[in-house]
Formats: C-alpha cells, sequence, structure tokens
C-alpha cells in the first residue's frame, strides 16, 4: 500500500498562515480508505475522503501554530 500526493505542500518553503496550504492525498489500497489522522505541532485532526481522495487545508492549523498569542 502507498499513499500518493496529488497535490502537496512544499516541504522547502515556510507555510504562511494566511495562505491556503491544501494538500490532497489517496491510497492504493483495493480496499476503500475511511479516516486519515493527521498530526501535527502536538495536534491531530481526523478527516475522511470524498471518492477516496483525502483533502485537508492546513491553514487554521499553520495559523493557531504560529499565532499563539492571537
Amino acid at each position: 500500500m502507498a499513499i500518493t500526493f496529488t497535490k502537496a505542500v512544499s516541504i522547502a518553503k515556510f507555510l504562511n498562515a494566511s495562505n491556503n496550504n491544501v494538500v490532497e492525498l489517496s491510497s492504493d489500497s483495493v480496499l476503500d480508505s475511511s479516516k486519515c489522522t493527521i498530526s501535527m505541532g502536538g495536534t491531530s485532526i481526523e478527516i475522511t475522503p470524498i471518492n477516496n481522495v483525502f483533502r485537508y487545508n492546513f491553514k487554521e492549523l499553520v495559523k493557531s501554530l504560529i499565532n499563539t498569542n492571537n
């Protein structure tokens, strides 16, 4: 089983909290995927797929991690 990123967030650049940072991924498993857990900065988020493709916008998570004092 492999995870394929169809739209990936850059690992070479800093994530800007005011921009959308959308990632899309899927699995080549013969079984349908039902959930995905993303962990970052001590926070875990569970997402569900649409048509076996997971999409997540890191904007709000990055914003909350960068702007700790609002």
